[in-house]
């Protein structure tokens, strides 16, 4: 039997589930850790579900942060846990359309909310502008 690399997903949500599914062929998937108390010592998908401090006793290969805060979480491993950083593989944004499909058309809604409040107020002060020149 081939040995598969050992990897950590970080995130014990939705987007750490896609991963689970997208590497569980590839990969051994040891653990899941996430940052909420609350999930540490439980089980998600049969993988126990762990802190970050736990990963620096763990034989792992790879820690796959399946995250929006995945920026966020590489700076807390870096800097507070000691990780190498060479242990780290941030999925893209991109990888989370599947597990997040109101993620882009949010950001949408809010660029075009601003463009519009953007436009009346411009259209507001050349108004108020002809009025005093």
């Amino acid at each position: 039997m081939i040995n598969k690399p050992r990897i950590v997903i970080f995130g014990a949500s939705r987007g750490g589930i896609s991963a689970y599914h997208y590497f569980k062929h590839e990969y051994e998937v040891i653990a899941f850790a996430d940052n909420d108390n609350k999930k540490h010592g439980q089980s998600l998908l049969g993988k126990p579900v762990v802190s970050a401090k736990d990963l620096q006793t763990m034989q792992l290969d790879k820690i796959v942060i399946a995250s929006l805060y995945a920026l966020q979480i590489h700076r807390q491993l870096v800097c507070d846990e000691g990780v190498d950083t060479a242990l780290i593989t941030r999925l893209p944004a991109s990888f989370f359309d599947k597990a997040h499909p109101f993620y882009y058309a949010a950001g949408f809604i809010v660029a075009a909310v601003s463009i519009i409040v953007l436009f009346g107020f411009s259209s507001l002060i050349f108004y108020w502008l002809q009025y005093i020149f």
